[in-house]
């Protein structure tokens, strides 16, 4: 099983760098990242790149899953602790920019507050 998580997380990695710019590719990214998983599910380098990929497609909620289960497997990976708070920055941008897109700026102070409690 080893051997066959290694092999298609190499193929994984070399479509990534390939084509990762392409929605299509992407995808065929994560399915071979996945079915490596499937073979080694504590792998925290699986997880790592998988998240990388998500962040890449603009998946946000999907790239912190991976990355808070990567540190459940270890939590001292400081990679991991690193990149979930680019991450959580980059979703809470993006939770202000809705918030504003739909209520404007009278509930700025509250979606800031909601942000602020949600990631403690």
């Amino acid at each position: 099983p080893v051997e066959r998580a290694e092999f298609f997380f190499l193929r994984a990695r070399r479509l990534y760098r390939m084509g990762g710019k392409h929605s299509v590719i992407l995808e065929r990214v994560v399915t071979t990242t996945l079915k490596a998983m499937s073979f080694a599910t504590e792998n925290i380098d699986h997880y790592l790149f998988l998240s990388r990929v998500y962040l890449k497609a603009f998946d946000l909620s999907s790239s912190l899953f991976c990355l808070r289960y990567a540190i459940k497997i270890n939590p001292k990976d400081n990679v991991a602790k690193k990149k979930i708070g680019e991450v959580l920055f980059l979703k809470g941008q993006e939770i202000l920019c809705e918030a504003l897109r739909n209520k404007g700026n009278r509930y700025l102070m509250n979606i800031h507050v909601y942000i602020y409690i949600m990631y403690i």
